[in-house]
């Protein structure tokens, strides 16, 4: 085996190249594969490029899945450092009930808009205005992947405001920026 290996190139993947592999998929490789089945696969590819053996099945989905987190941190540390205080404020307001409403604008926001009209047209507007009066920047988004930043919408879309409002700051605002981005294109 040896000889093989020595004859083609390949090599065994140490622990460096494993580093290096997890630091490759999160700062490129995760720009087009940003799933976990995508990664591993994007992962296999880059090895085979630099002619590594692969590593077992757990080693490398190890490898992908802590690339994959780390992007993700990266892209909500993106959106939320770029989030102004002014911005960050008028997010929270979105989170809260305020009497005597019943739920958040958040959850309002999230309402589907209805059958065709006038009036539900008119309060899709009012949804848009208040979304852009937020104050999101567009610089903030740039460089990240619309499929990205879709997969957030939805992920936001899918929490209530109370369970927004429990997230750490750098996720709420990397959700909600999101949301409120990809909301205010549609």
């Amino acid at each position: 085996m040896a000889q093989v290996r020595e004859t083609t190139g390949w090599r065994f993947a140490t622990a460096a190249d494993k580093e290096a592999l997890e630091s490759w998929l999160r700062r490129h490789g995760a720009y087009q594969a940003y799933t976990d089945e995508l990664l591993l696969a994007a992962a296999c590819l880059r090895l085979r490029s630099l002619r590594i053996e692969l590593p077992t099945e757990n080693e490398l989905e190890r490898v992908a899945s802590a690339a994959l987190n780390g992007f993700y941190e990266d892209v909500h540390h993106q959106i939320a450092d770029g989030t102004p205080p002014a911005a960050r404020t008028r997010i929270d307001e979105l989170l809260k009930v305020v009497a005597p409403a019943t739920v958040s604008v958040f959850d309002q926001l999230k309402a589907d808009p209805g059958k065709p009209g006038v009036d539900n047209l008119n309060i899709e507007i009012g949804k848009l205005q208040l979304i852009r009066a937020i104050g999101l920047n567009s610089e903030i988004f740039s460089g990240l992947p619309w499929k990205v930043l879709q997969l957030l919408k939805r992920r936001a879309a899918n929490e209530t405001a109370t369970e927004m409002r429990e997230h750490p700051e750098l996720i709420r605002y990397g959700l909600m920026g999101a949301f409120c981005t990809s909301a205010a294109l549609r």
